[in-house]
């Protein structure tokens, strides 16, 4: 703990597992309960940094670092997170609303994340540069749901690709309301879910490049509102920025790199034109 300019600043180190280990982390160490962390530093704006070996935790539970670190608002980088497996909501919100963190991590290494398991993990951080590759062979239900939603400096890498879902909702609102978004990720088709890319770019008004989506799932014709709203805009931010609203509306509907002739009107709502 130091003080700058008469504020307080805290500086997190060593291994959470020390509070529930009489004082001692463990080499391997298990989570021992549901919500076991969740919302421990939660709107602290004295932490700005955190060791790199702070959440050693191999084993997780249910929620144990839901909204953990939401609203640390001088944050500045994240903890790794070895953790194979993800279990419900354990990382949903963790750092939301964190507006300091500008370098979040360069990949999330879990190979199963459950349901919710990322949902709204970096939501709200103003001030990150771009999303973690995702490295998950196994996703639940709405398992990144809103994961960089309101992420208004974020932008996607050109080489930027999503893994496979053939989960409800996995990737729902992913970037929704992502305001300086320029381009839009690789999207894979091959296997699809009832509302996957749901309003996965919705409110994002200056969108100039969008990746090719072509719909390559044989099985289209059993899937529900699988690109529903995905470019939709709100009259909000229309109103917010007519000019780049005028702009994108063009490019998402003359854009010929979007074919999904396999997909019926129950399926897909790109139209800028749509309005909630």
């Amino acid at each position: 703990i130091a003080a700058v300019d008469g504020q307080e600043q805290w500086s997190l180190g060593g291994s959470v597992m020390a509070l529930i280990n009489d004082g001692q982390a463990s080499l391997d160490p298990e989570i021992p309960n549901k919500f076991c962390f969740s919302g421990l530093f939660a709107k602290n704006d004295a932490i700005t940094t955190v060791s790199e070996d702070l959440l050693p935790a191999t084993k997780l539970k249910d929620d144990c670092y839901y909204g953990m670190f939401a609203g640390c608002n001088s944050l500045i980088n994240v903890p790794n997170l070895p953790a194979m497996e993800i279990p419900k909501d354990a990382y949903e919100i963790m750092f939301t609303g964190c507006d300091s963190l500008v370098n979040g991590p360069s990949e999330l290494p879990a190979l199963t994340v459950d349901t919710f398991g990322y949902s709204g993990m970096f939501s709200n951080c103003n001030s990150l540069s771009s999303p973690a590759f995702i490295k998950a062979t196994s996703l639940g239900d709405s398992a990144c749901a809103g994961m960089y939603g309101e992420c208004n400096a974020l932008q996607i890498p050109s080489n930027y690709v999503l893994p496979s879902c053939t989960a409800l909702n996995c990737y729902g609102q992913m970037f929704a309301h992502c305001l300086s978004l320029k381009s839009t990720c690789s999207i894979p088709t091959s296997s699809l879910s009832n509302y996957c890319y749901r309003a996965m770019f919705r409110d994002c008004p200056n969108l100039q490049t969008i990746k090719p989506i072509t719909v390559t799932d044989t099985n289209i014709a059993g899937v529900e509102h699988a690109f529903d709203n995905m470019f939709a805009m709100s009259e909000e931010v229309e109103a917010k920025t007519p000019s780049a609203y005028s702009l994108n509306k063009s490019i998402v509907s003359s854009s010929p790199t979007i074919d999904l002739s396999n997909c019926t009107t129950d399926e897909i709502t790109l139209e800028y034109d749509y309005k909630y």
